[in-house]
């Protein structure tokens, strides 16, 4: 319960910096919209920074994630002062590679832009090589903001590294307001790499208050540092089978009818916010507890952490589903319906969402047990779990996109990650023993009738309220945050009388949180 306590509270700050950073992340495009809009110059910045993205991001997150359990070993079986010491060999070996592969892309740009940016020529070539020369810059930065973040973690610290991103986008946001005008797209370029700086330093503090101080300290003989190459590489693997399975998608859907790569991604776009406020908050929350129980080798409390993750995962992600699917078309109509976007495309995107939100619970369920793998320093297990999920799917596609066309890439999707939670945990049971599924089923099961009892009453709300399509906007806006609302309030009440096992901790911590201090 002490665990859970700290979990539920970190995790509820976690989100609520998540949708802060949304929000901003949101603003951000809103000004590039207005600042830029579709011109050359904007399409010559998306795709300059995507080039370095695309090489350095997939780094980032496996590097991050295999810190994480590396820094906890380094902290619980040593000390505090041997883990800084690791991560300035790790931070300043890092940023040497990085500075020699910025050196490469910088000299390469022109052969990279012309590679990845096949349709431009002329003047939007040369913008395009000079923007990507200026961005390859920003990666050293990234790199290092994502170890900072990694030390944080390992000492249970997630507020900065929860809110930096925010400060990345308010760079962004003020250089468009006040200094586009007289610097153009190019200054807009520069002012993503101080943006990244940013994004970095702003958790230093955060570090140097916990005794962490800087030292040009690299010893490439560090076995803590080749063991963290060993795990790093089939990170590195797994994510790009993630990213491979993103272009099969695109590939096959190109395929289709038109506006079905449109259609995936609006209603992708609706399920990954959902992933990200509360699965990958959980996640990032869960998974340095997790490697401080590994190094520990407490089996028993890693299996109670999963089985309080499994358990608030249902309890959450279950009525989103179900709501997805009730009020898919509403949904999507508030969020898109405007201008080009049609009746049409409101449909088509809907029906993806529908499927896409079958997924939720399994894939969030999927990346916590990953992280446990991870914490007990195997990292094969997932990438070869991930590459099995990328065959399953491909599989899925072809048997699905003939009878269903878009619908079936998002059902394959969703089957995959059903697919790869249930072997995931089929494995994980092997390595560590009988993980309490029973427990865990009986718990989805409360939670799947609790929601079915919500949809049913949601879908007959709402088909009282907002049964007129001329509505306006903001009568459409407020029948459906009502009648969301009230499925919530039903749901959690339904849970609450069905003895659902997190709910009375759930009750507690609002309580806890709307109590007077003076109290």
């Amino acid at each position: 319960m002490s665990t859970l306590k700290k979990v539920a509270g970190a995790t509820s700050l976690v989100m609520l910096c998540t949708f802060l950073s949304k929000i901003f992340g949101f603003l951000r495009e809103s000004f590039m919209a207005t600042g830029f809009g579709t011109s050359i110059n904007a399409d010559s910045y998306f795709m300059a920074n995507a080039i370095p993205m695309m090489l350095f991001t997939i780094i980032a997150s496996a590097l991050g994630t295999a810190l994480v359990p590396i820094f906890t070993d380094a902290l619980m079986q040593q000390s505090k002062s041997n883990m800084y010491k690791l991560a300035n060999n790790v931070l300043n070996t890092v940023m040497v590679m990085t500075t020699l592969l910025i050196g490469l892309g910088v000299l390469l740009a022109p052969q990279l832009v012309s590679l990845i940016a096949i349709g431009f020529e002329g003047e939007k070539l040369a913008l395009t090589i000079r923007l990507t020369r200026v961005l390859f810059f920003m990666t050293v930065f990234i790199l290092a903001s994502n170890i900072f973040s990694a030390m944080l973690y390992a000492l249970n610290k997630f507020t900065m590294p929860s809110i930096a991103p925010i400060f990345f986008n308010i760079v962004i946001i003020v250089y468009i307001a006040f200094f586009a005008k007289s610097f153009g797209i190019e200054g807009l370029a520069v002012a993503t790499v101080i943006a990244a700086v940013m994004q970095a330093i702003i958790q230093y503090p955060s570090l140097y208050r916990n005794g962490y101080r800087y030292q040009p300290y690299m010893n490439l003989k560090d076995p803590l540092l080749r063991k963290m190459g060993l795990l790093v590489l089939p990170v590195l693997l797994g994510s790009t089978m993630q990213q491979i399975t993103v272009l099969i998608d695109r590939i096959m859907a190109s395929q289709l009818i038109e506006g079905s790569i449109s259609a995936l991604n609006y209603a992708n776009r609706i399920n990954t916010l959902a992933i990200g406020l509360f699965g990958s908050s959980l996640v990032l929350v869960i998974y340095p507890y997790l490697s401080r129980f590994a190094t520990e080798n407490n089996m028993s409390q890693i299996k109670q952490t999963l089985k309080m993750s499994v358990n608030l995962i249902s309890l959450i992600m279950m009525p989103i589903t179900v709501g997805f699917v009730v009020l898919r078309t509403p949904i999507v109509k508030l969020l898109f319906e405007r201008g080009e976007f049609g009746a049409e495309a409101t449909f088509m995107t809907a029906t993806a969402l529908m499927f896409y939100a079958i997924g939720l619970t399994p894939i969030i369920i999927r990346d916590v047990l990953s992280r446990i793998f991870y914490s007990l320093k195997d990292t094969k297990t997932p990438m070869i779990n991930g590459l099995i999920g990328v065959v399953v799917n491909v599989v899925l596609i072809l048997m699905l996109s003939n009878s269903m066309s878009y619908a079936g890439l998002a059902l394959a999707a969703s089957l995959s990650y059903i697919f790869t939670m249930i072997t995931l945990g089929w494995h994980l049971r092997k390595k560590i023993g009988n993980l309490g599924i029973t427990g865990m089923v009986i718990s989805f099961v409360k939670a799947l009738a609790a929601s079915i009892i919500m949809g049913i009453i949601v879908y007959l709300l709402y088909g009282y309220l907002g049964s007129d399509n001329q509505v306006s906007f903001m009568r459409q806006a407020l029948i459906l945050f009502l009648t969301i609302g009230v499925g919530a309030a039903s749901y959690f009440t339904i849970c609450f009388l069905l003895k659902y096992e997190e709910m009375n901790f759930v009750i507690d911590l609002v309580k806890k949180k709307l109590k007077p201090k003076a109290e």
